[in-house]
């Protein structure tokens, strides 16, 4: 289940000493963050509810930036915690706290949202975290040089059940033969 925003102190913008982030790295759970922004939370069920759901099974902690007055449930029924937007933080070093393995968003807030593209091309750049992006349009000038590759993601059974109830409390059109879900994806070299 996700932190609260108290307890990991997730302030967009917010630039932390070297030793709040260590202190906030040792507070969390061992495990992975993956750091979702959307514009909707409609979306974020349709093209990636499925692997969220697989994702929080496996022990990943998923913090979804969810706008005031969006109807929430659908992702408390995919088992995610809604939070406000994750926003990004940086360490005084200019490091990005050292807890967070994934970023998620939509092509569509990538491009009206300057700071957070420019977030986002530095963790492709430096390799800092995985990239996960869905949805069109995504401009051909951000994507320009970035190593995202075409994924075809195969759902477990449960994820597929699980993102079908969501998606009925979401008003989306569920296509119950979908078994996969179709993102651009880079992860970090090893």
């Amino acid at each position: 289940m996700p932190m609260p925003l108290a307890e990991t102190e997730s302030t967009s913008g917010r630039v932390r000493s070297r030793a709040d982030c260590r202190k906030a790295a040792a507070e969390l759970p061992s495990g992975y963050r993956i750091d979702v922004y959307c514009g909707e939370v409609a979306d974020v069920v349709q093209y990636v509810g499925g692997w969220l759901f697989d994702q929080m099974m496996a022990g990943w902690q998923v913090h979804v930036g969810v706008g005031a007055g969006q109807d929430v449930k659908p992702l408390q029924i995919l088992g995610v915690g809604p939070q406000p937007d994750p926003g990004p933080e940086s360490c005084q070093d200019g490091s990005s706290t050292p807890y967070r393995a994934t970023i998620a968003v939509a092509a569509e807030v990538l491009d009206r949202d300057e700071n957070l593209s420019f977030e986002v091309a530095e963790a492709l750049r430096s390799g800092t975290a995985e990239v996960l992006v869905w949805g069109n349009p995504m401009s051909e000038d951000w994507e320009r040089g970035k190593s995202l590759s075409d994924v075809e993601y195969p759902m477990s059974t449960a994820a597929r059940a699980f993102k079908a109830y969501a998606m009925k409390a979401a008003a989306v059109q569920a296509d119950s033969a979908r078994s996969v879900e179709v993102f651009r994806f880079s992860a970090p070299a090893l």
